[in-house]
């Protein structure tokens, strides 16, 4: 029995004794009020015996069976069985003592992160808080946690994946027999939330070229992902792709610009029974950036082109030198140009000047012969078309020895007809098998017609050392494709036949 109403019981039980003599005087009624017993007593209050043994007590009723009523109020064998207050009609009655127990204090569970947030209200004179537990379903609770008589919350994190958790929480206070005891909140309210699917580990974000590569670990309860993506400089994500599967945990992001910092993270998701997709956890955000970088050294292998000189390359992020260097060059730059061939590795480079410093613009693959003069010579006429040994015709012709040294594109059988390529000549491209003129694929070609002025020098050379640029691949062409891939006059071909991409 609570203090407060052992209080209130005593209150009534005086009340029930207390009576006014008809010589003004008043006296206290030893039990029960048919007996005649009386005791003097001190009050004032407005009692006044009427017949028998009927006396009204400030307002109250005493009966003789001992029976008192006060604004409604009904004490009966010392039980309390009106709702209202016996003291003024201002007190607590049994049930509200008897709920104190479990009282009206609010306490709120909310999910962030697949984490259960469990908020309280403050009680005073409270020694500690306990949160209860269990998984719907289940039949008991568990304490899993006091966070102290100071907190106000407790984050619950020791969580399962797509599960229903139940909470209850009560404070714990001292009773005035020294024995712990405890208030339920929310009148012993049960709360609860179901969680959804853990966050996964992103691993890794790293540039590759124009793109960045994401990796994550797997979650096998998993439907599928989010990817999510920022700017570095902005506040929200964006869902920019949306992957099917479990399995699949990489993502090659191509919607990217070049010096550009991203910050991603990945949702998991599954699809609930009315196939409604239900998000998880968020996970850890790895930032990204997509950049290029200049780097200059002097070339100490001795087997190099250029060994001795100064090259400096535009490069990714990843150490990738990219492949049109040209793309950052200044106007004068790009009158500098210095052809490379080297015979050895069947390699083609184009170097622009930045100072003392060479500046690999183009790298191309190519087929020189073994009669192809080493040394350094300079270009001395350009033709569109050109009869070669054979006869056989070239297209984009740039002439470096006046002997008849060329540059041109693989060789034809026919004048001025690009659908006649000699596919054999095309597929040994990077082998020295040229009658000493230097065949590039017809892109190759084309783009030192265009871009190399009459009078670039030209240095053919046969190392087998370091290079800046690597030399392009190529993949051999089926008999009956007798036209070059990279001839923009060809392009209709290759869309005739949906080759090369079209």
């Amino acid at each position: 029995m609570s203090k407060q109403f052992k209080k209130i019981l005593a209150v009534v039980f005086s009340v029930s004794c207390i009576v006014t003599g008809f010589d003004g005087s008043f006296y206290s009624m030893a039990s029960d009020v048919s007996q005649s017993t009386v005791l003097p007593v001190a009050s004032e209050s407005a009692v006044n015996v009427v017949s028998g043994s009927v006396a009204t007590v400030s307002g109250a009723s005493v009966t003789s069976a001992g029976t008192v009523t006060s604004s409604g109020a009904v004490v009966s064998g010392g039980a309390v069985t009106s709702d209202s207050a016996i003291d003024g009609g201002n007190g607590n009655t049994e049930e509200d003592i008897e709920s104190e127990e479990e009282f009206e204090g609010d306490f709120y569970v909310e999910l962030e992160d697949n984490k259960a947030v469990i908020d309280f209200e403050p009680y005073p004179d409270v020694i500690n808080y306990n949160i209860y537990r269990k998984i719907a379903g289940e039949s008991e609770f568990d304490i899993i946690a006091n966070p102290g008589p100071k907190k106000d919350s407790y984050t619950d994190k020791k969580l399962k994946e797509m599960t229903k958790y139940v909470y209850k929480v009560s404070a714990v206070y001292i009773d005035e027999d020294g024995e712990e005891a405890e208030y339920f909140y929310s009148y012993g309210e049960k709360k609860s939330v179901t969680t959804g699917l853990k966050a996964v580990k992103l691993k890794s974000v790293t540039a590759v070229k124009v793109s960045t590569k994401l990796k994550w670990k797997k979650s096998p309860k998993a439907d599928g992902y989010f990817v999510m993506r920022r700017l570095s400089t902005a506040k929200n994500f964006k869902k920019i792709k949306k992957i099917t599967g479990y399995q699949n945990h990489s993502y090659l992001d191509t919607d990217v610009k070049l010096n550009k910092k991203y910050v991603y993270k990945i949702v998991p998701f599954v699809k609930n029974k009315e196939k409604k997709v239900v998000k998880g956890a968020e996970s850890n955000q790895i930032a990204c950036a997509v950049k290029l970088s200049f780097s200059s050294k002097r070339i100490t292998d001795k087997n190099s082109s250029v060994y001795g000189k100064k090259v400096g390359v535009y490069m990714y992020a990843d150490g990738t030198p990219i492949e049109n260097q040209s793309k950052y060059l200044s106007d004068e730059e790009k009158e500098s140009y210095t052809i490379y061939v080297n015979k050895a590795k069947g390699q083609t480079l184009v170097y622009a000047s930045r100072g003392s410093t060479l500046i690999p613009v183009q790298s191309f693959i190519c087929s020189p012969g073994y009669a192809t003069p080493v040394g350094t010579h300079r270009t001395l006429v350009k033709l569109r078309w050109h009869e070669l040994m054979g006869p056989c015709w070239g297209q984009w012709c740039t002439k470096v020895v006046s002997n008849g040294i060329y540059f041109h594109s693989i060789f034809y059988n026919s004048y001025n007809d690009n659908k006649r390529l000699s596919v054999t000549a095309y597929n040994r491209l990077g082998q020295v098998c040229s009658h000493g003129c230097i065949r590039l694929q017809a892109y190759a070609a084309k783009w030192i017609y265009d871009n190399c002025k009459i009078g670039t020098t030209v240095v053919v050379c046969s190392k087998t050392g370091y290079e800046p640029l690597p030399r392009p691949s190529i993949s051999a062409l089926p008999a009956w494709h007798t036209w070059d891939p990279t001839d923009p006059g060809a392009v209709s071909y290759c869309k005739e036949h949906h080759c090369h991409g079209y």
